[in-house]
């Protein structure tokens, strides 16, 4: 957990340059980067389970829809259950529904203590919603969510990553300097601060799991 300010001074290393990151247009490029290195990876730091979907007092019955939360906001929900009154209020998987014709096909089938399947949009009010369909058969009920969340905006100097482990703050910093070189025209510089940052990920997550040209997808795109 580097502070924002921290992070610029390494880069401005990395990049044999003083680089600012903490206002203007630098303070874009660096919330770009660490909002894409959250979304790419399975951060532990950025999971959150068991955040209840539903109002305090849970389903209402025979009601499909409700308001979904503000806070926190998911990159990638990587699942959604419900108490299962019918087996002992045990969490259940609602599936998220695979296409348009199996969501339409249970929009009048009888209420249900597990939905089939949920979706999620936003009204004619602005309000965004998820439904769940069957609806559920029984009140108060809890939905819960569980997936990555989005990453605090890093707003000023003081503001940490929520990263864990130092050697993400540096390969963070390595994609920074990477993105000011690659845009003064020193791509061949930029190139090997990008491979260094895909280094420090393989590391962290597997060979497997971490192409060594990802750091590039994240700064320069495809």
């Amino acid at each position: 957990m580097k502070s924002l300010q921290q992070i610029e001074d390494m880069a401005s290393v990395m990049g044999r340059a003083n680089l600012n990151i903490i206002s203007s247009a630098g303070l874009a490029v660096a919330n770009r980067i660490y909002r894409a290195m959250v979304m790419v990876l399975p951060w532990s730091e950025f999971m959150r389970q068991n955040v209840v979907v539903t109002p305090t007092a849970g389903t209402t019955a025979g009601t499909g829809a409700y308001d979904w939360l503000k806070e926190p906001v998911f990159l990638n929900i990587t699942a959604i259950t419900i108490q299962d009154q019918d087996d002992a209020n045990i969490y259940k998987i609602i599936s998220p529904a695979p296409d348009e014709v199996q969501w339409a096909a249970l929009e009048n089938a009888a209420p249900a203590s597990v939905p089939t399947y949920y979706t999620r949009y936003v009204a004619n009010d602005g309000t965004v919603k998820i439904e769940v369909r069957p609806a559920p058969k029984y009140a108060s009920k809890i939905i819960q969510a569980r997936g990555v969340i989005e990453p605090r905006e890093l707003t000023s100097g003081d503001v940490k990553t929520g990263f864990l482990q130092a050697a993400a703050d540096d390969a963070f910093a390595y994609m920074v300097a990477a993105d000011f070189l690659d845009t003064d025209g020193f791509g061949d510089y930029a190139d090997k601060q990008l491979a260094k940052a895909g280094m420090i990920l393989q590391q962290l997550f597997g060979k497997d799991s971490v192409p060594i040209e990802l750091p590039s997808l994240i700064v320069k795109g495809g």
